[in-house]
């Protein structure tokens, strides 16, 4: 998993905020080009798939994860949530 290195406070308050449109298009972004590097298309799981589909679809699960997570005063622990959007994104990936 990319790390990250804005604070949880930081990017709580920019997903919430009336930026929050903006500042997620350009997390999403973000995110696709961190996870680009890490997917390998050349797994037999992903054989088939259209790279920026899987791309695509990976940022957005892990965008919108955050999202709830935030939006629900979090209601896991950081490094907890870390791990599982990580297990996740090996699982899939």
């Amino acid at each position: 998993m990319p790390r990250l290195a804005a604070t949880s406070a930081t990017l709580s308050t920019m997903l919430v905020s009336k930026g929050a449109p903006y500042f997620r298009t350009q997390f999403l972004e973000f995110m696709i080009d961190e996870l680009r590097e890490e997917i390998d298309m050349n797994e037999a799981r992903n054989r088939g798939l259209n790279e920026e589909v899987v791309v695509r679809y990976a940022a957005s699960a892990v965008v919108g994860i955050m999202e709830w997570w935030f939006l629900n005063d979090k209601p896991l622990p950081p490094i907890e949530m870390a791990e599982q959007i990580g297990m996740l994104l090996d699982r899939k990936l």
